[in-house]
């Protein structure tokens, strides 16, 4: 049988055929890559595309229409994104930023696309620099650095984020299973919320199911606007990013800090998913019924603050939290919890009404209309309603004795809301 022998000469010439190949993979890409900057430098503004960041809207300009340009963007009172796509392929990312003294917007451009790659330019330069062809002496700054789309400067990048200084990092594992049944502590709650702002990115977090990440805080500079009659008022908020090898695998806003959500794009779940808090748990069934408290299916609220305050005493915490609505439990993820975790690694006495309490007894009550307050008689009268107040004398005595009246006897005014698997505590106040 005949073999084929490799002999010391073959073996050579081998390796350097691949040493040869590898020196000219590198030679294309540093000419490609000094041919792209210097296609920048020399390239001339004839017609160009800007995309309004905000309205999606394209506007088709020329080289001479830098005065409509300057009106549409000095114009606007507020920052804002925008694409600019010349005739020539490039594409431009600009901030732009509102002088409040000036009352005028000062538009720059930090980084340019062009190709595959990402350049990005030691200082910003002005906009109406690219109607001037003034940018080439500039660009002899530019640093080609292949940036990958969803590395971490990128992500900021694309989706105009703005950040103050560095962030708070820490790692997390996210978990296999995010079902949640009545009595559990909601991590799977959290995962699955955050997924839902998430995908607003393109990055879905179930790729991510048992699986180590790196956590990115970052504290937003303009932080997110509230909501409703609260939308006047700005709120310090946090950007969190998952990233694994230097990409981001998941992003999302933390409103006021402690909030999961809004999505990057500033969409709240309601805008995403066409359902409020509530009418979304029902439809990705969290919270399921189990055998041992399918009973609270059937009480009514009175009867509910009653079980509750029997399973604190009794020290079934299970049944306790059973009583505890949606709402409050994913208030109890987020409450009180430290810098360096995403959420509460379970309910504690700094984040639980269950834990909080040590003994509780309903000594009367009565139902109020949640919107008026008015009395309502009976429990028969409450009808159609899926939000009732329960103003509740109790007896009470709470972990901690600063919380406690001298006879420990008072008023608290508890809030219930109707899900699927019956009348749940989501408030419970001091006052109405």
């Amino acid at each position: 049988m005949d073999t084929f022998n490799w002999n010391s000469r073959t073996v050579r010439n081998c390796v350097y055929i691949n040493i040869v190949l590898i020196f000219i993979v590198i030679a294309y890409i540093a000419v490609t890559s000094y041919l792209d900057i210097h296609e920048l430098k020399t390239g001339k503004f004839e017609a160009i595309s800007i995309v309004d960041g905000t309205s999606g809207y394209r506007y088709e300009l020329s080289s001479e229409d830098k005065s409509m340009v300057r009106e549409m963007l000095e114009n606007n009172s507020y920052s804002r994104t925008i694409g600019i796509f010349p005739s020539g392929g490039w594409s431009y990312k600009l901030e732009g930023v509102v002088d409040d003294n000036e009352r005028q917007m000062i538009v720059k451009y930090n980084s340019i696309e062009y190709r595959g790659r990402l350049y990005r330019l030691s200082e910003p330069l002005d906009f109406y620099d690219l109607f001037d062809n003034k940018a080439a002496d500039d660009l002899a700054q530019v640093e080609s650095t292949n940036v990958s789309e969803n590395s971490t400067e990128a992500f900021l990048m694309k989706w105009d984020l703005k950040v103050d200084g560095s962030p708070i990092e820490f790692n997390a594992t996210v978990p296999e299973d995010w079902t949640v049944e009545l009595g559990q502590y909601p991590e799977g709650l959290y995962w699955g919320l955050a997924n839902v702002f998430s995908k607003e990115a393109g990055l879905d977090l179930t790729r991510l199911k048992g699986k180590d990440v790196e956590v990115q805080v970052y504290a937003l500079t303009d932080g997110l606007p509230g909501q409703g009659e609260s939308s006047d008022y700005i709120y310090k908020s946090n950007l969190t990013l998952l990233v694994q090898e230097g990409i981001t695998v998941g992003a999302w806003l933390n409103f006021n800090k402690s909030s999961i959500g809004p999505a990057v794009n500033s969409k709240y779940l309601e805008d995403i998913t066409g359902f409020d808090f509530p009418g979304w748990i029902e439809q990705e069934d969290y919270f399921r019924m189990n055998e041992k408290n399918e009973d609270l299916k059937y009480m009514d609220p009175a009867e509910v603050l009653e079980v509750f305050f029997a399973a604190i005493n009794t020290g079934d915490t299970e049944r306790a939290i059973s009583c505890i609505g949606p709402d409050r439990q994913r208030d109890a993820l987020m409450m009180n919890k430290k810098d360096t975790e995403l959420y509460n690694p379970g309910f504690g006495d700094m984040n639980s009404l269950v834990f909080g309490i040590e003994e509780a007894e309903l000594l009367s009550y009565k139902y109020l209309d949640y919107e008026t307050l008015e009395e309502i008689e009976g429990y028969e009268e409450v009808g159609d309603r899926k939000t009732v107040e329960l103003a509740a004398n109790v007896y009470i005595v709470f972990v901690f004795d600063a919380f406690n009246d001298p006879d420990y006897t008072t008023v608290r005014f508890v809030i219930f809301r109707k899900y699927g698997n019956g009348w749940k505590i989501e408030g419970f106040g001091t006052g109405p």
